[in-house]
């Protein structure tokens, strides 16, 4: 067992692709994946992001893992992620706990980084095994299925507002109104500087997770807001918008059918690109957006939310960090001027909130002394689900 090296890279891309064969054009959007963090071009990634396990007699790898460092924000509180990707072993050597060793030693590396909270999306119900519980909302969204079900142009007019690729010189703009939005979020994913360029100019092309950026402007040059979407990969064309902002002062009514027009006719290039017929266009924007009510007579179909995996390293700690933002809650409560304690349970372990006359004091980890000995008792991780708003 040992963790990644730049020399790696190929016997690693082959052993990736051979695991998640099932990704759409795995064969170059997944060595792009894999390439990309290997070299270091994710920011906050360095060559070492994998752990590897490999069969003594031959040194091929025959299980592996990344390790991604993230900040995630909690109502506007900053807050360390650390996101396992890529996880898998060879056929031939499973059954071996091999993933969970890899689990244990990525816990490890998360607490040794601060990074007291960890997310993953996968397998449903796998990582459970691990410490992890479905408790975060992931996706969602409203679909169309037939271009008729779309805005259609009046005739003789011409679009009020275009749409071109963004460009660094647009960072600091898009920036600023990716945080705005963020406000509307009871999680959101806190994004730098770095980050934008690696996702503009950094990110190979073919790799699973690039997006488009553009920006969304008035035919005389004045930028209204901006669309992230999927890049196409050859096996759905259908085209998602995942994120959409405007600046304050327009409306959604009044860009979204541009939008939907834009995403029909980038989704057409896309379709005819990749030699498929299917096409559908949506705002894949979570369970709520906006955009949503005045896009509703247009987008017809919703799209079902998942859910991300959780798991908190320490449960007290994390509350001290979001202590702000409780003591907000409690405040605009018939509680505001409470004293006493709070003890919240998994029957193993638990934290105690103490409060006086409406302030919180203390947030303090304390072992229950029998089941009884809490105010709200939760099985394993389920009270993250109640946290995090799932």
């Amino acid at each position: 067992v040992r963790r990644s090296r730049g020399a790696d890279l190929d016997a690693l891309i082959d052993f990736n692709c051979k695991i998640h064969h099932f990704v759409p054009n795995a064969h170059a959007s997944i060595a792009a994946m894999t390439r990309d963090l290997l070299q270091s071009r994710c920011p906050g990634v360095t060559e070492d992001a994998f752990s590897l396990i490999l069969e003594r007699s031959s040194g091929k790898i025959v299980s592996a893992m990344a390790f991604i460092p993230q900040t995630w924000n909690y109502d506007g509180i900053a807050f360390g992620v650390g996101r396992p990707e890529l996880v898998g072993t060879d056929r031939a050597f499973r059954g071996q706990g091999l993933v969970r060793h890899q689990f244990e030693l990525f816990h490890q590396w998360c607490a040794l980084h601060n990074l007291n909270v960890q997310a993953i999306t996968g397998i449903p119900f796998f990582y459970r095994q691990f410490g992890y519980e479905f408790a975060a909302p992931s996706g969602g969204g409203r679909m169309a299925f037939a271009p008729q079900q779309l805005p259609v142009l009046e005739p003789n007019t011409c679009e009020s507002f275009v749409f071109r690729i963004a460009t660094i010189a647009d960072l600091t703009w898009i920036a600023a109104n990716y945080q705005r939005g963020c406000e509307r979020y009871l999680l959101s994913t806190q994004r730098s500087n770095d980050d934008w360029c690696y996702e503009l100019e950094g990110k190979d092309i073919l790799n699973i997770h690039k997006v488009e950026t553009w920006v969304i402007q008035l035919t005389d040059g004045d930028p209204v807001g901006f669309l992230l979407c999927h890049k196409a990969t050859g096996a759905d064309a259908n085209k998602l918008a995942f994120w959409y902002d405007l600046v304050p002062g327009f409306h959604w009514r009044q860009v979204t059918p541009a939008a939907l027009r834009f995403l029909h006719q980038r989704g057409q290039y896309d379709a005819a690109h990749w030699g498929d017929s299917s096409l559908g266009v949506g705002l894949a924007l979570g369970e709520d957006h906006p955009a949503y009510e005045s896009a509703g007579e247009w987008l017809p179909n919703r799209l079902d939310s998942g859910a991300w995996y959780i798991r908190m390293a320490d449960v007290s700690e994390f509350l001290r960090r979001i202590v702000p933002v409780l003591q907000k809650r409690l405040a605009q409560t018939e509680f505001n001027d409470f004293s006493g304690d709070l003890r919240l349970s998994n029957y193993h372990g638990g934290t105690r909130v103490s409060i006086q006359q409406g302030e919180i004091v203390a947030v303090e980890a304390y072992r229950p002394q029998d089941w009884e000995d809490t105010d709200a008792a939760f099985v394993n991780q389920s009270w993250l689900q109640l946290l995090l708003g799932f």
